[in-house]
């Protein structure tokens, strides 16, 4: 009986960690969205994000057309299949808007 308590022990606090591990993944890649995005002010140029995001690691899609805006999207990875995005509207090179969120499957 002891060894199933310990072995019941075991796997929730194993299973708590997991648990624990995904919450903060989402968070920090939705703080470093939020961040990306509060360092790339509206006016300024692509260059400057794109240099940001290469030297931080974050990912690059773009660019794309929605909505007769041309968009670029900067995610950083969380728990599997969530991405923090800094998602911003681009016009001539110059940054139009910028908005950061929290993407998952």
């Amino acid at each position: 009986m002891r060894t199933l308590y310990i072995t019941l022990g075991v796997l929730v606090v194993v299973l708590g960690a997991i648990v624990g591990y995904a919450v903060y993944a989402n968070y920090a890649a939705g703080r470093a969205a939020e961040s990306f995005c509060a360092a790339t002010p509206v006016g300024s140029d692509l260059g400057d994000a794109l240099k940001r995001a290469e030297a931080s690691g974050a990912r690059h899609l773009g660019p794309r057309v929605s909505d007769g805006k041309e968009q670029h999207d900067f995610e950083f990875q969380g728990w599997v299949f969530n991405v923090g995005v800094c998602r911003v509207a681009v016009a001539k090179g110059k940054v139009l808007s910028r908005a950061a969120l929290l993407e998952g499957d």
